[in-house]
């Protein structure tokens, strides 16, 4: 098993981004578990963050990720495959505020 930064420098020079997502064994994608964000702290640069992201917790993805983007999905939602317009307006706002983070760190 490699570490998360040995992988970033190994295919650093021909990817054009990576893809985080939390894993569950039995669950397929929407699951709403959440990516741990310490994995990848200051990984920044390409690292697209995907996960049980909410307007609650997008603020700690910024602060300990710094991602290029997020993918979200259960995390503002109202029902199951129905977006709530109060959490994805909460979202952005949060995103918004702590936007100065987003994309910043140095590129592996």
């Amino acid at each position: 098993g490699k570490t998360v930064p040995e992988a970033l420098k190994k295919y650093g020079k021909t990817a054009d981004g990576f893809l985080f997502d939390s894993y569950d064994p039995v669950l397929k994608g929407g699951t709403g578990k959440t990516f741990d964000a310490k994995l990848l702290k200051g990984a920044g640069g390409r690292a697209f963050i995907a996960g049980g992201i909410n307007p609650d917790n997008v603020h700690v993805i910024i602060k300990n990720i710094s991602p290029f983007g997020l993918d979200v999905s259960s995390g503002v939602e109202k029902t199951k495959g129905k977006k709530s317009k109060e959490k994805m307006k909460k979202l952005f706002e949060n995103i918004k505020k702590h936007s100065g983070k987003i994309g910043k760190k140095e590129r592996v």
